[in-house]
């Protein structure tokens, strides 16, 4: 894989920056509910762009299984439980100073006992959440942002948090300050999982389309306490 230089790493992440940030308030304009997915399935195509340009692929991003194909499982439930605990955590200490947004339930309010409806977000949550959003902001963002920093060890962590960052805040229209901070703190968590098990994506991958399906299964069943 060809090494980027600084100038094209900063060159990537802002065309990336800027994309989603003109795509999300375009389509947020027709439909909110979407604003999201569109999104990110749109981003996606920009980013497989940016990086065959310079000619790096998926496959070095993370996107390759491990030589360990056993390690997989493993890892993917140490990123599942690290989320969840983060996420709890997260949301008692986010929950003393902001409340849940009301959209946040009636985006999904619909789905109690609509069957097709619940199929149909779990097939988003594996499609947009598990793959798009893992390949964007912990594939692409997190290692494009690291190499514009210069590479170092601070350079990961500052990474780590700033794709956290852009990612809790793409939640902010409609999951508000609540959201987008409890999103922020799991997201950090799954960035460093990304870096601490090996820059693997398939453990992110499978561990957020698992919790997305979970999540919907409370909205589904009426649990309002579901993720």
């Amino acid at each position: 894989m060809r090494q980027l230089s600084h100038r094209e790493a900063r060159n990537d992440v802002l065309s990336m920056l800027l994309f989603i940030t003109v795509v999300n308030v375009i389509v947020y304009q027709f439909t909110w509910v979407y604003a999201g997915p569109i999104t990110a399935l749109s981003s996606i195509v920009l980013a497989t762009f940016l990086i065959h340009r310079r000619d790096i692929t998926w496959r070095n991003l993370g996107f390759a299984m491990p030589g360990k194909k056993w390690l997989i499982p493993i890892q993917t439930i140490g990123v599942f439980t690290a989320t969840g605990v983060t996420l709890f955590l997260a949301s008692l200490v986010v929950g003393m100073f902001f409340a849940p947004q009301e959209t946040t339930v009636s985006r999904f309010g619909d789905m109690e006992g609509n069957l097709s409806l619940y199929l149909w977000w779990v097939f988003l949550g594996w499609v947009v959440g598990g793959f798009c959003e893992e390949m964007l902001f912990r594939g692409f963002l997190l290692t494009r942002v690291e190499l514009m920093l210069g590479g170092r060890r601070v350079s990961t962590v500052l990474a780590v948090v700033f794709q956290a960052a852009v990612f809790g805040l793409i939640h902010f229209y409609y999951q508000g300050a609540y959201g987008a901070l409890t999103i922020f703190a799991a997201a950090t968590t799954i960035g460093a999982c990304f870096v601490l098990f090996g820059r693997k994506l398939w453990p992110l991958i499978l561990s957020h389309g698992i919790l997305d399906t979970l999540g919907f299964l409370g909205d589904y069943l009426g649990d309002s306490a579901g993720f």
